[in-house]
C-alpha cells in the first residue's frame, strides 16, 4: 500500500495518492485535496502563475510524504465507499458479539422554539420513554453525549450501528448532521437498499410527501444551494480554513450527491404515521427491534 501511494506521487499523480491516504488522516488530507482542487482550477484558468502554482504543489507533495511514513508497513488497501463521492473512508459494520451493537441509536432533529402544535421531538421522546422502561440499550445524544464530547464521534457510531431510529421531518431533512449521519448508515451498508432497511427503524416526525415531485425538487434546490455556498467559500479563501472546514464542505457535497437517493430508501419504507406507531405502547416498533436484535445476536 506505501509503495502505492510512492509510486502515485512519483508519477504526479498527486490527486489519487491524498484519496488513498485519507482514511490514515482524514481531516489533514481533506484540506489537502481541496487546496490542491483549488489551485489546479486556478492553474487551468491562467488565474495563477506556473511558479506559484508549482510552489505550492511542491508544498501538498510534502506533507503528503509526511503523511505517509506515519502508514503502517503492510497496510491493507481501504475498500471505496461507492460511487459519486469521492469518499474512502473505510466501511465499519457492526460487530455481532459486541455489546454496543445491540444498542439502539437515535438520529433525529430536535425541537425548537419555531415550532408550531405538537414538537416534532415529542414522538422521539416517547419511544425513547417506552423503550427505556422496557430495559432496551439506548444511545441519543441529549443523554449519552458528555459535555465536550465529540458529536463528529457520535455521528459516526450512529452510521456503524446496526440499529437507528431514524425520525423524518423537514428540519431533518435540511439539517447537515442529520443528514450526515443519514449518509453514514448508507455509506456503511454498502449503498445498499436492503441493508439499509435493515439497519434503519423510520418514523414519521411530521407528514412529508416524499412521492411529489416539487417535494423532490424543494430540497435538491436546497442542497444543491449548500454545497454552492461552500464551495465559494472554499475557493475564495481555502488559504484561511481549517480542516474542520473542508471536512463539512465535503459532508454537503456528499449529501447532495446522494440525497435523491437516501430519500428513495426512506419512501420505500412504511414509517407509519405518529397515532398507528404508538398504539399498543409502541407495539409494531418493538416487534421489529426484537426482530432486528435476533439477527444481530444470531
Amino acid at each position: 500500500m506505501k509503495e502505492k501511494i510512492r509510486q502515485l506521487i512519483s508519477d504526479d499523480q498527486l490527486a489519487e495518492a491524498l484519496q488513498l491516504l485519507e482514511p490514515y488522516n482524514p481531516n489533514e488530507v481533506l484540506g489537502l485535496r481541496g487546496r490542491l482542487a483549488r489551485i489546479e482550477k486556478q492553474n487551468r484558468s491562467g488565474l495563477i502563475p506556473f511558479d506559484e502554482y508549482s510552489r505550492q504543489q511542491n508544498q501538498i507533495t510534502a506533507a503528503a510524504l509526511d503523511i505517509l511514513k506515519k502508514v503502517p508497513d503492510g497496510a491493507a488497501p481501504t475498500p471505496s465507499s461507492g460511487t459519486g463521492t469521492g469518499s474512502t473512508s473505510p466501511v465499519s459494520r457492526p460487530n455481532p458479539a459486541s455489546a454496543e451493537s445491540q444498542a439502539i441509536y437515535f438520529s433525529y432533529a430536535w425541537g425548537d422554539d419555531n415550532e408550531t402544535g405538537e414538537s416534532r421531538e415529542e414522538i422521539v421522546n416517547q419511544l425513547y420513554d417506552s423503550l427505556k422502561a422496557d430495559g432496551f440499550t439506548l444511545k441519543r445524544d441529549k443523554m449519552d453525549l458528555e459535555y465536550r464530547g465529540l458529536i463528529s464521534e457520535f455521528m459516526k457510531d450512529i452510521g456503524r450501528s446496526g440499529l437507528i431510529v431514524v425520525a423524518v421531518s423537514d428540519k431533518y431533512l435540511r439539517s447537515p448532521y442529520c443528514m450526515h449521519e443519514l449518509f453514514e448508515i448508507y455509506r456503511n451498508g454498502r449503498q445498499e437498499k436492503e441493508e439499509f432497511s435493515k439497519r434503519v427503524f423510520p418514523i414519521r416526525a411530521e407528514s412529508i410527501k416524499m412521492s411529489d415531485p416539487m417535494v423532490l425538487d424543494d430540497y435538491l434546490d436546497y442542497w444543491e444551494k449548500q454545497e454552492l455556498k461552500w464551495k465559494d467559500l472554499v475557493v475564495r479563501r481555502a488559504d484561511q480554513l481549517g480542516n474542520a472546514h473542508f471536512a463539512e464542505y465535503n459532508k454537503v457535497k456528499e449529501i447532495n450527491a446522494n440525497f435523491a437517493q437516501l430519500l428513495a430508501f426512506l419512501q420505500d419504507m412504511n414509517a407509519m404515521s405518529k397515532r398507528l406507531l404508538a398504539q399498543e405502547d409502541f407495539a409494531p416498533v418493538k416487534d421489529a427491534i426484537r426482530k432486528r436484535l435476533a439477527e444481530l445476536a444470531g
